[in-house]
C-alpha cells in the first residue's frame, strides 16, 4: 500500500494520527472553520503557509519550523488571533509552562474540547500588521530547537500501516469493546529490510532509533536537530 493511500484512508495509529486529523472548530459560536488539513502538512510547508495560516502568523511560524515546532492552525476570534501549537518536547513544554504562568494573556492552554495550547495576540484591530507579526515572533523567541515530534513510524507500525501486516483483535458479538488493530508477524511475506527497500523507505530509516520517517522533510528536520 502506498503512503498516499494510507493518508487518504486515515488508517494510522496515534503515532502519526496528526496526518489524518482536522483541527476541529474551537468555538461553537464561530463560523470560522480551521484552515489546516493535517493530511496536507507537507504541502503547507512546501507550497507556502500563507495558503493555510493567517498572514500575521507566518513570520513566527517560519521561525518555529526551523526549531521543528509545528503550528496546527491560526484562528481569529473577535479581536484576537490565536496560533495553535502541535507537540512540544520536554524542554519546550517546560518553557511554555513557565511562560503561561508569567503571562496567561498571550499564552493559552486547555482551549476547546481537545485542550489546544499556543499563543495569542489580543486587540488586533488596534494594531498594524507589522506590530502583530512582531508580537507573535517575540512570543516564540525563547523556544528551543527540538527533535521532530511527528512524521515517523516505528518498525511495527511501518509493517502494519505500509505493508499490511496487521490483524484485528477484540471482535466479539454483542460486545461494547471496540476492535483493536495489532501487528501480525504471520502476514510478513518478506523481511523487514526487503519491505523497506520495496517501498522506498530504506533511505528514511534510522535503525538505532527504530524510526522510519514519512518523508524527506521530516528526515532532514531530524538530522538538523542532531547537528545542532
Amino acid at each position: 500500500m502506498e503512503i498516499n493511500d494510507i493518508l487518504k484512508d486515515g488508517n494510522l495509529d496515534e503515532t502519526v494520527a496528526f496526518l489524518s486529523c482536522y483541527v476541529p472548530m474551537l468555538f461553537s459560536n464561530s463560523n470560522i472553520k480551521p484552515k489546516v488539513n493535517m493530511r496536507k502538512i507537507d504541502k503547507l510547508i512546501d507550497a507556502g503557509p500563507e495558503n493555510y495560516l493567517d498572514s500575521v502568523c507566518i513570520k513566527a511560524c517560519k521561525a518555529l519550523w526551523k526549531k521543528n515546532i509545528f503550528a496546527l492552525d491560526s484562528i481569529k476570534y473577535h479581536n484576537d488571533t490565536y496560533l495553535i501549537f502541535d507537540k512540544l518536547d520536554e524542554e519546550n513544554n517546560k518553557i511554555f509552562n513557565e511562560k503561561i504562568n508569567e503571562n496567561s494573556q498571550n499564552y493559552f492552554q486547555n482551549l476547546g474540547k481537545a485542550n489546544y495550547f499556543g499563543i495569542r495576540v489580543n486587540n488586533c484591530l488596534s494594531k498594524t500588521q507589522e506590530e502583530i507579526e512582531n508580537e507573535f515572533y517575540n512570543l516564540i523567541a525563547d523556544f528551543k530547537m527540538q527533535d521532530v515530534q511527528r512524521g515517523f513510524l516505528n518498525e511495527k507500525t511501518f509493517l502494519m500501516n505500509i505493508c499490511n501486516c496487521e490483524k484485528v483483535e477484540g471482535i466479539k458479538e454483542y460486545t461494547e469493546n471496540a476492535p483493536k488493530i495489532v501487528f501480525d508477524e504471520e502476514k510478513m511475506e518478506k523481511s523487514f529490510k526487503e519491505y523497506l527497500i520495496e517501498t522506498g523507505y530504506d533511505k528514511f530509516y534510522i535503525e538505532d532509533e527504530h524510526r522510519i520517517y514519512l518523508s524527506d522533510y521530516y528526515y532532514k528536520s531530524h538530522q538538523n536537530y542532531l547537528n545542532i
